[in-house]
């Protein structure tokens, strides 16, 4: 999603958005994610190839892919902590992140906590709107 700015595996339900993941990724095997099969309410789907991440992100750099790779494991046990994400050489490479001294930070002290939520809740709806038109149709 921070890649492209909208949501990227977006479904109306979860079945939905698990045939989209698989149509992108491929469909996990056992050795992708020992043990799924025992997981409570297993549903086996159709085996689908995945498709390499430089062809989904063609414009992402090899660090920022070998990254995602990482993030979007389908075992919980294989994926990074985020202390461990954050040390991937896709934040050390140029490049670097602003100093957190020099970013433009809203002044969210001003505003109240409703305040803060509604802005949230429209911001998010514009999100829905904008993947609902959004077709991966054939990834």
């Amino acid at each position: 999603e921070m890649m492209l700015r909208v949501p990227y595996f977006a479904g109306e339900s979860d079945m939905q958005q698990l045939g989209k993941i698989f149509a992108a990724l491929g469909t996990p095997s056992a050795e992708d994610w020992e043990g799924m099969e025992t997981l409570p309410a297993y549903i086996a789907f159709e085996n689908v190839p995945g498709t390499p991440l430089a062809q989904l992100f063609p414009n992402a750099s090899p660090a920022a892919r070998a990254l995602l790779s990482q993030l979007l494991a389908f075992d919980p046990l294989k994926r990074p902590s985020a202390a461990e994400a954050l040390e991937h050489e896709y934040f050390k490479i140029e490049p670097q992140p602003t100093p957190t001294h020099e970013l433009q930070l809203p002044d969210t002290q001003q505003k109240d906590a409703a305040a803060l939520r509604a802005e949230d809740e429209e911001r998010a709806a514009s999100f829905g709107a904008l993947s609902k038109r959004l077709d991966f149709g054939d990834l």
